[in-house]
């Protein structure tokens, strides 16, 4: 390891992959340290300030610079939605009606990752999501493809996949905690 960069991140994959401490009394009121994977871990566990109101400010069908064909599309209801998030689902709200969705997140993986199963938003597909997101402030970034596509690892659609790129804003006040 060369850089403080680094050995951040390997602390924070090894603390990621292990529970709090917890006295548990259905154990006889012992204390333990167990492990699970960091993907079901929840954003409230992590810390990460995802949690609350977001509005949808723009979204945009991403294609990779080699695609030649022409996508569907953004429905206008989704430019139009707002999500809700807490701990361990997002609501996601727009004209057509709300869907509700499961997600886990990632903080170890650069870029941030987040999977949202079922995947309602911009189409409703049955299976999951892999994206990539970011947190600036009270803005952030998700980008995703359909169901089956692989993983973004960036903001762009170079990955050569069609991608679908959420940005939000969070309404005042709404900040979960």
């Amino acid at each position: 390891m060369n850089s403080i960069h680094e050995v951040t991140m390997a602390l924070v994959t090894l603390w990621g992959a292990f529970q709090p401490l917890r006295y548990d009394e259905l154990t006889g009121g012992k204390w333990s340290l167990t492990c699970r994977p960091s993907s079901t871990i929840s954003s409230a566990e992590l810390g990460e300030p995802v949690q609350g109101r977001w509005k949808v400010i723009s979204v945009q069908q991403l294609f990779p610079p080699d695609y030649g064909g022409v996508g569907n599309g953004v429905p206008e209801e989704a430019k139009k939605g707002v999500w809700v998030i807490d701990a361990k689902k997002i609501v996601f709200t727009q004209s057509g009606g709300s869907y509700e969705s499961n997600y886990t997140l990632n903080t170890a993986r650069v870029p941030k990752s987040i999977d949202i199963t079922p995947c309602n938003v911009p189409y409703r597909d049955a299976g999951t999501c892999e994206g990539t997101y970011s947190v600036d402030g009270n803005r952030m970034k998700v980008c995703y493809g359909v169901p089956g596509t692989k993983r973004p690892q960036s903001f762009k659609g170079e990955d050569g996949s069609i991608l679908f790129l959420f940005v939000l804003e969070r309404e005042r006040g709404k900040r979960a905690g």
